[in-house]
């Protein structure tokens, strides 16, 4: 997931500047107790945060809250006689902002299954570019040069 992480901000860098701020924070268990899904924050132009960091997951809760997240949206759900049912494997994105000494940063939090195929550098890529067209794709329009 280091890799997966470097490479996202990598190609992040690469797309709107090497000035750009670009950080990562991957999350673990912090017993022996695994989770059916890793967790990754990617931070932009975070102050406070450099490089690629990893911490335990604290918050009460969290670890339980992952698990049935993932058995509830993430795991394959076969479609029944009605139709109903998605039929493949999902991933989720939050984007959520934060303050750091008093300056707003954006997060991206990557939640996807515990399967080394979802945590490759080639993903890393693909993901960052997703992220790179939608905030493209949210920006105002640039007014051309008279």
């Amino acid at each position: 997931m280091v890799q997966y992480a470097k490479t996202f901000a990598r190609v992040v860098k690469g797309t709107f500047g090497k000035a750009k701020a670009v950080a990562a924070t991957v999350f673990t268990e912090p017993d022996s107790r695994l989770l059916p899904v890793r967790m990754l924050t990617v931070h932009l132009d975070s102050p406070t945060r450099d490089g690629v960091q990893i911490e335990p997951i604290e918050a009460d809760g969290l670890l339980d809250n992952l698990a049935e997240f993932y058995k509830d949206q993430l795991t394959k759900k076969p479609r029944d006689a009605t139709g109903n049912g998605i039929g493949f494997q999902r991933v989720a994105y939050f984007l959520h902002p934060s303050r750091e000494n008093g300056v707003r940063a954006m997060n991206l939090t990557i939640v996807k299954p515990d399967e080394r195929r979802y945590w490759t550098r080639s993903m890393a890529m693909r993901d960052a570019d997703e992220l790179a067209a939608a905030i493209r794709r949210a920006s105002p329009p640039r007014k051309a040069n008279a």
